[in-house]
């Protein structure tokens, strides 16, 4: 399947940010290391969320999702071991690797899958599971864990990785003894689910903080949650708005998660109240100039949404990527539409033009995705958009929502 656009369309209306992809994947996970049930809210139909869940029915949980709402049981949890096949076409699956090994002792998960925007070694998960007496075996294709032995201990990590500190976390809180984890990340993420351990019982000190005391508890126990908004989603209708111009209003949102674009976004006007923010776009977005970093920092999954936008900003734009090593796979589809960058090593030199051109592009990833896609509501003409599946991984609905607010996008099944 592909999409094809029309550009030059103006956007106009109102969308509701939907549950965060990246908070309901390390919920679902960790849903394995809970006795009793899990209720998740808000849990959009994602590709990915999809899939997680196809992986929980495989572990042997009982699971039922209906209407954006996931149930889990996964008290009589039958294997240890994610399925290789099915995990490896998603990164998610390697977060039931510490919830496992935390309530069974084992794990097994595979260590491919999700995006290739870089390396994405596991390296310092397992450096610091065997800091704390985990028995590692690594494949070429899975990563297989013993913890019978483990304990809890120290861990500073090298990086604040956001993965290595849920998979930690997960582990920590059913793993005896008293577990400090510092240097890790506090992503909303990674504070969301923080929150949703201690209201299934486990006892944490230090929630959104870069360290974490952990006492291990024998169980968890049924909790009911919501997830966070997805930021990036709300990012991504704001660029939308910015490069084709409009006013819209987006309902669900958390205004500090997005804070880091909307610094940058000069020219447009932002206004939020309560959890709602409404942006309006008349004129182009003067250049900018945007590094990737931890939290608070700005986000790497929206730097191909800013690469986007700086096509068509006003004067030169500098977008650096200090996060993944491939994540400028856009670039020469956006040099197809008539952009004007210069890429040299981490950072691309951007000088804006007046508008970009119709072309067919080609999806390297789930974020570079979404940035061709609004690429293709400013252009000249017509835009198609191939590989689109990359997109579903981790947008619902965003073909119609895109269209809902006047945008011209067709699906078409090739």
């Amino acid at each position: 399947m592909y999409y094809q656009i029309n550009g030059g369309k103006k956007l106009f209306g109102e969308v509701t940010i939907g549950g965060a992809k990246n908070c309901l994947l390390p919920l679902l996970a960790v849903s394995t290391a809970i006795g009793g049930k899990v209720v998740l809210h808000d849990c959009p139909p994602m590709m990915d969320v999809l899939n997680m869940v196809a992986l929980l029915k495989k572990l042997g949980a009982k699971v039922c999702y209906q209407d954006n709402v996931a149930t889990i049981d996964a008290k009589d949890l039958a294997y240890f071991k994610v399925d290789r096949q099915l995990g490896g076409k998603l990164r998610g699956s390697v977060l039931f690797l510490g919830a496992l090994l935390g309530r069974f002792k084992r794990a097994t998960v595979p260590i491919r899958g999700g995006c290739a925007i870089g390396k994405r070694p596991i390296d310092i998960h397992i450096s610091a599971f065997k800091k704390l007496g985990v028995e590692v075996e690594e494949g070429d294709f899975e990563v297989v864990c013993n913890a019978e032995n483990a304990k809890g201990g120290n861990v500073c990590l090298p990086y604040p990785s956001v993965g290595a500190t849920e998979n930690l976390l997960s582990f920590a809180v059913l793993t005896k003894g008293r577990t400090i984890l510092e240097n890790v990340a506090i992503e909303p993420e990674v504070i969301a689910l923080e929150r949703f351990l201690v209201q299934a019982g486990a006892k944490i000190q230090g929630i959104g903080t870069n360290k974490l005391i952990v006492d291990g508890v024998k169980t968890l126990n049924s909790v009911e949650f919501r997830p966070i908004p997805d930021r990036i989603e709300t990012a991504t209708y704001m660029v939308a708005c910015c490069m084709a111009q409009g006013k819209i209003t987006l309902h669900n949102v958390c205004p500090q998660h997005v804070e880091c674009l909307t610094k940058i976004l000069k020219g447009a006007t932002v206004d939020f109240c309560k959890n709602n923010l409404s942006l309006e776009c008349h004129q182009k977005i003067k250049g900018f100039q945007v590094e990737t970093a931890p939290y608070p920092r700005f986000a790497t999954d929206m730097q191909s949404l800013a690469l986007s936008l700086s096509t068509v900003a006003k004067g030169q734009s500098k977008v650096v990527e200090k996060v993944f090593e491939n994540r400028f796979f856009n670039c020469g589809e956006l040099a197809k539409m008539g952009a004007k960058i210069t890429l040299s090593g981490d950072f691309a030199t951007i000088l804006g033009v007046d508008r970009l051109q119709g072309a067919t592009v080609k999806c390297k990833d789930l974020r570079s995705g979404a940035g061709l896609v609004l690429a293709g509501l400013n252009a000249v003409g017509t835009t198609k958009v191939l590989d689109v599946f990359h997109v579903e991984r981790g947008y619902c609905n965003l073909v119609k929502n895109l269209n809902l607010l006047g945008g011209e996008i067709v699906e078409i099944d090739d």
